[in-house]
C-alpha cells in the first residue's frame, strides 16, 4: 500500500490503546492545532512552564502560552504548513528547545519531556498496558494500532473490524477504522464507521470532527453543517472556531458574503482573539457600508496586528466616512507613520484629480495632508497655492514662495512667480 497522508498516534485510555487517525481531506485549510504536552522523565505534569512557539517563516510570528496543571497548553496555528520553533522554561529544569510541524486541518498531541540530566526534549507516544488486562476486542484494536503505526493499513483495517466484530460498543475501533476508510475513499463505510463512533460518544471532540472532515469531502453539506454546529456546542477549543472560519471562505469565494459573515461572527465568538476572522469581517463590514461595525472589528485587529498597512488605511477611510474628525486626524497620523512616502503619493495625486476636476476646495485639503507628512513637499506647495489664489491670496503668496525656495529650478517656478506679482 502506497505511504499514508494519514495521520496516527496512540493515547492511553483506562487499558486500551486509543488511535486518533484524521484523514488528509481534499478541502485543504491552512488552520492547525496542537496540544502541547509539557512532562518531566517520570511522567509527571509540569504545571506553569512557560512555551515560547516562534517561527522562522513568519519572523513576527510569537506566542507565549503557560502550560496548565494537567502540564498542556494549546496551540492554535492559522498556518499550519510552517515549521514553529518552540522554547519550554520550567523551574528545576533546563530550557528545552523543540521543532513541531502541525497538521493541516487536524488535531494533534506532541509530548515534551524535561529530564534535569538530558535537557532535551524527547517525543513520546504513550506506555504499554498489561495485556492481561485486555478484552480479546481491545488486544484486535491495539493489533491494529501497531500495525497503522507501521503504515501496514490493509492490516489495520482487518484488526480494527475485529475488534468491532468482538465488541460492537468499541467507540474508538469505530472510530479507527473511519479513519482508514476515509483515506480510502470509501465515504459509505466512513460515515457509517463515524456514525456509529458518535452514537457511542456523541461527546467526542475527536469523533465529531472525523465525521465533519468525511462529510465535507463526501459532498454531504447538510450533515457536515449539522456536524458543524454540534462542533461549536461542545467544544471551545478553537479547533471549531477554526471550521467556522473556514466555511466563511467557502462561501465568500463563491460570492455568498452574507452566509460568508455569518460564519466569521460566529468564529469570533468561539475564539474571540482570531484574528483573521477579525479582518475578513472588516472587510465584509467595510463592502456593505456598515462602517461603524468596520471600524469596531479593524481596532480589534489592529491591536493584534498593529502593522497591517492596508488595515491602518481602512481605518482612516473609516473614520472620515462616519465623520469623526478626532479619530480620523489620529488615524491619519498613524497612516502617515506607517508608510510616509507610499502616502504623500497617494494623497497628492487624489488631490491633483480633485483639481484638474475642478474641485479645488477638497483637493486643498489633500495637499495640505502631504505637507503634514512632509513640509518641503514642493508641488504640494505649488498646488495648494493655486487652491488658495482666490480664497486666501496671502496664504497662496506664502506657499508659493515656499515652492520656489525648496524647487528653484521646477518648470513651474516662471508660473509661480509670475502669480505672486499678479497677487502683489
Amino acid at each position: 500500500m502506497n505511504t499514508r497522508s494519514i495521520s496516527v498516534r496512540v493515547l492511553l485510555v483506562t487499558f486500551v490503546a486509543f488511535a486518533m487517525l484524521l484523514p488528509s481531506m481534499a478541502a485543504a485549510q491552512t488552520f492547525a492545532r496542537v496540544t502541547l504536552i509539557i512532562e518531566d522523565s517520570e511522567g509527571n505534569p509540569i504545571p506553569n512552564a512557560k512555551v515560547t512557539v516562534t517561527s522562522a517563516a513568519i519572523t513576527t510570528y510569537k506566542k507565549e502560552l503557560k502550560t496548565k496543571k494537567n502540564g498542556k497548553t494549546i496551540l492554535s496555528v492559522v498556518d499550519g504548513t510552517k515549521l514553529y520553533d518552540v522554547r519550554v522554561e520550567a523551574e528545576g529544569y533546563p530550557t528545552t528547545e523543540v521543532s513541531i510541524k502541525p497538521q493541516l486541518r487536524q488535531s494533534i498531541e506532541h509530548k515534551i519531556v524535561m529530564a534535569p540530566d538530558a535537557g532535551k526534549a524527547a517525543a513520546a507516544t504513550g506506555e504499554g498496558v498489561n495485556s492481561n488486562l485486555l478484552t480479546p476486542a481491545q488486544k484486535s484494536f491495539n493489533a491494529g494500532v501497531e500495525a497503522a503505526q507501521a503504515d501496514d493499513f490493509v492490516t489495520a483495517k482487518a484488526k480494527f473490524q475485529e475488534a468491532i466484530q468482538r465488541d460492537d460498543n468499541l467507540a474508538y475501533a469505530h472510530l479507527a477504522l473511519a479513519g482508514l476508510q476515509a483515506e480510502d475513499e470509501e465515504w459509505a463505510a466512513a460515515m457509517a464507521s463515524v456514525e456509529r463512533s458518535v452514537e457511542l460518544d456523541p461527546n467526542n471532540i475527536r469523533a465529531q470532527r472525523l465525521a465533519y472532515d468525511i462529510y465535507v469531502a463526501a459532498g454531504e453539506d447538510k450533515k457536515a453543517k449539522a456536524t458543524l454546529s454540534i462542533l461549536t456546542k461542545i467544544d471551545q477549543s478553537g479547533d471549531s472556531a477554526a471550521m467556522v472560519f473556514n466555511e466563511g471562505v467557502t462561501a465568500f469565494k463563491v460570492g455568498d458574503n452574507e452566509a460568508a459573515r455569518t460564519s466569521f461572527e460566529r468564529a469570533l465568538e468561539l475564539q474571540p482573539d482570531l484574528d483573521a476572522a477579525m479582518r475578513a469581517l472588516a472587510l465584509i463590514y467595510y463592502k456593505e457600508s456598515q462602517f461603524t461595525e468596520a471600524v469596531g472589528m479593524v481596532e480589534k485587529y489592529l491591536e493584534i496586528n498593529p502593522e497591517d498597512n492596508e488595515l491602518i488605511r481602512m481605518r482612516w477611510d473609516l473614520y472620515k466616512a462616519i465623520g469623526d474628525t478626532e479619530k480620523e486626524a489620529e488615524a491619519f497620523k498613524a497612516l502617515a507613520a506607517a508608510d510616509p512616502e507610499v502616502m504623500v503619493v497617494e494623497l497628492f495625486n487624489t488631490g491633483a484629480k480633485l483639481f484638474e476636476g475642478g474641485n479645488t476646495k477638497d483637493a486643498q485639503g489633500y495637499f495640505e495632508r502631504v505637507l503634514e507628512i512632509d513640509p518641503n513637499h514642493a508641488r504640494s506647495h505649488y498646488q495648494l497655492a493655486l487652491c488658495l489664489v482666490t480664497a486666501d491670496p496671502a496664504k497662496a503668496k506664502t506657499h508659493f514662495e515656499k515652492f520656489i525656495e525648496v524647487a528653484p529650478d521646477d518648470p513651474e517656478v516662471a508660473t509661480a512667480k509670475e502669480m505672486m506679482s499678479y497677487l502683489q
